[in-house]
């Protein structure tokens, strides 16, 4: 290209932004000076800013740490991938810092402000290196850059999959998981002050180093933040997979990868969902390209978060443990050192241990299975009775069977599950590079293999539990494409699979976010709780409960585990333990000493929901044999009086009287 072509280019782009931009101020000027509704956008869209940056310094000054043991781990790493791998660490900090607190019964908002001073202190220099590295950044950024018609497309994908991830992160939690322990268990916690077992959920005594952070949130109030950490998490995660390709095969390789990684639409509907599995991701990601170099310091850091992932989610034995294994016995074999090999591969394993032993050590204690429940037949506990531990076996172990037979000719199977396909269609990509002998595309093809087979097998083969190995998978992928020299019809029909694949997505994911209603809570249109007596059946019972009851008194829940949006004391269980109004009914000789238990442990009310009762009767068979369904009719109408009915969803509320 010349010199005076690429420069009328550059003058005919920058006058189209120029215009562009003079357009949307004008039109923003208009609203805001005009129009009593561009006022209120206005004071919205400064709210909107203020909330991210009090998320974005929260999120700096928790990595501040992460990022001062990065560097004296990694000292000759890029700045932007040690801040890729430092500020995810800073907060695998904060979430132990948390536990530990939580297990001291020390729960309260000082405590979040104690870690912060103390990585403003250790970081401080860290935090002015961050500031005038990132104003050269944007000092050498232009405005308009000379790239190809791909690049600015792969851009686009990059940029509209952002706004749409930060989209959903506003809407209300609704998932029934998340409700009932992923942001309900630490809803718990915070209420007692204090982490302490739960014996009516299985739950609570998982790992929960990314519910530690959720805690964090509703210690300082910022229930909102919750999905927005989600989201991050899938930010940093592309950040790392940019910054770690890009050096090594090209930045367009990079955004290819980026590309492919931001706009699966699984990834946005788990980081909507505000569970715990992008936080996982993020921790298995950096675990695998951190476990690539085969030298101590890279294993070490790679074993610290082979650790913030196991203590993420227990699913990480398979994407951490068995594929780290197996990479690192494929560099055992290359290499020639191979006692260098060996130690390595020895840190790694003594840094991931010590990482998650504390929560391991917990379980041991509490229930005598460090990995509990999944540890149940070799352990044998006593904590958890044999039936109930088979009932999570058989609903887990044929969930996957049964619901891809049924459905598997479904549209709304495709949608749910769109990137099931993904690893298969990829799967075969990277064999291109077998006769190029790449050392870390190799190593990248085994984890992607591994994992995958290994994920299928042992979970229940839903997408959510195979998104660890999706980030190497779009490594992988962006890298076959840019880099493979083939013929021009194969480079061709590789775009066509890249292109459909990106337009189902992105699709998909405008369809999701329309469904959720995100904009209605974006643009403040409905409030939080309307919008959550439209889309959520027993938050109106919730409503009520919060009214009626005074301080001190508690509600006992039958077939109801959502316990989240309760301001008052609640008991619960979940679907995989024995209903907790079993144990005032078992051995009652009659109502009126059903009302003494009651009584004795603070339960003032009673919410019954009929509909789920009966899912869970059909889902998880025999949850109800032991609820002795005259005892308790008995007992409500002797010692109670009903107080809150709704026909949709069959809930009713029964406030305990003495007769």
């Amino acid at each position: 290209m010349t010199e005076k072509k690429f420069l009328k280019q550059k003058s005919i782009s920058t006058l189209l932004v120029v215009v562009l931009a003079v357009l949307w101020i004008s039109y923003l000027t208009r609203s805001l000076l005009l129009n009593e509704w561009g006022m209120e956008f206005g004071i919205l869209l400064g709210r909107r800013v203020w909330e991210l940056l009090e998320f974005g310094s929260v999120i700096f000054v928790s990595g501040l740490v992460g990022i001062k043991v990065t560097r004296l781990f990694l000292p000759r790493i890029s700045y932007a991938l040690c801040c890729a791998y430092g500020v995810g660490l800073g907060l695998g900090f904060l979430a132990l810092y948390i536990f530990f607190c939580g297990r001291l019964g020390f729960l309260r908002m000082e405590t979040v402000i104690y870690f912060f001073l103390f990585s403003s202190l250790v970081g401080f220099k860290e935090a002015l290196l961050f500031i005038r590295k990132t104003k050269e950044k944007w000092i050498r950024i232009r405005l308009i850059e000379n790239a190809d018609l791909t690049t600015w497309i792969l851009r686009g994908v990059v940029i509209l999959s952002g706004i749409m991830l930060l989209t959903g992160a506003y809407s209300p939690i609704l998932d029934y998981d998340s409700l009932e322990y992923h942001v309900g268990i630490p809803d718990l916690y915070l209420k007692a002050g204090k982490i302490f077992p739960i014996s009516s959920n299985m739950f609570s005594h998982f790992p929960m180093n990314v519910e530690m952070l959720y805690l964090v949130f509703l210690l300082l109030g910022k229930v909102g933040f919750i999905k927005l950490l989600n989201v991050f998490f899938a930010g940093l995660s592309g950040f790392l997979i940019y910054q770690f390709t890009g050096p090594i095969w090209g930045k367009k390789s990079a955004l290819l990868s980026l590309a492919l990684f931001l706009c699966s639409i699984h990834l946005a509907g788990v980081a909507w969902l505000g569970k715990s599995d992008l936080g996982l991701v993020y921790f298995s990601l950096a675990a695998l390209l951190l476990f690539l170099e085969a030298n101590s310091r890279n294993r070490m850091l790679s074993g610290i978060f082979a650790g913030l992932a196991l203590g993420s989610k227990t699913t990480a034995l398979i994407y951490v443990w068995a594929c780290l294994f197996l990479v690192g016995g494929f560099q055992f074999i290359r290499e020639k050192k191979k006692g260098k090999i060996l130690l390595s591969g020895l840190l790694f394993l003594i840094f991931s241990l010590l990482v998650v032993s504390p929560w391991w050590l917990k379980n041991w204690i509490e229930t005598g299975d460090p990995i509990f429940p999944f540890g149940y037949p070799l352990f044998q506990n006593h904590f958890w009775p044999l039936e109930l531990y088979q009932r999570l076996k058989v609903h887990y172990g044929t969930l996957s069977l049964t619901h891809q037979t049924n459905l598997a000719n479904s549209f709304t199977w495709m949608i749910q599950h769109a990137d099931d396909f993904i690893p298969t269609a990829y799967i075969g990509l990277p064999l291109i590079f077998l006769s190029l002998k790449e050392p870390k595309l190799l190593a990248l093809f085994i984890y992607v293999s591994a994992g995958y087979i290994l994920g299928f097998l042992k979970t229940t083969g839903d997408s959510r539990f195979l998104l660890p190995v999706f980030p190497a998978l779009s490594i992988l992928a962006g890298v076959s494409f840019t880099q493979f020299r083939s013929s021009v019809p194969l480079r061709r029909i590789m775009a066509c699979a890249f292109s459909i694949f990106m337009i189902w997505n992105l699709g998909f994911m405008t369809l999701y976010l329309e469904g959720l209603g995100a904009e209605r809570s974006l643009f403040s249109l409905e409030s939080t709780p309307k919008y959550l007596r439209h889309r959520l059946p027993p938050y109106r019972a919730v409503e009520f409960l919060n009214r009626a009851m005074k301080p001190g008194e508690k509600v006992l829940l039958v077939g109801e585990a959502r316990v989240f949006y309760l301001k008052r004391d609640v008991l619960a269980s979940t679907p995989f333990d024995v209903p907790v109004i079993v144990q005032y009914l078992e051995g009652a000789k009659n109502s009126g000493e059903i009302y003494q238990r009651l009584r004795s442990d603070g339960i003032s009310y009673i919410l019954i929901h009929q509909n789920e009762m009966r899912r869970l009767d059909h889902s998880f068979p025999h949850w109800s044999d032991r609820i002795d369904g005259r005892k308790l009719n008995l007992f409500l109408r002797d010692y109670s009086k009903p107080v809150f009915h709704q026909e949709k969803g069959g809930i009713d509320i029964y406030k305990i009287i003495k007769p």
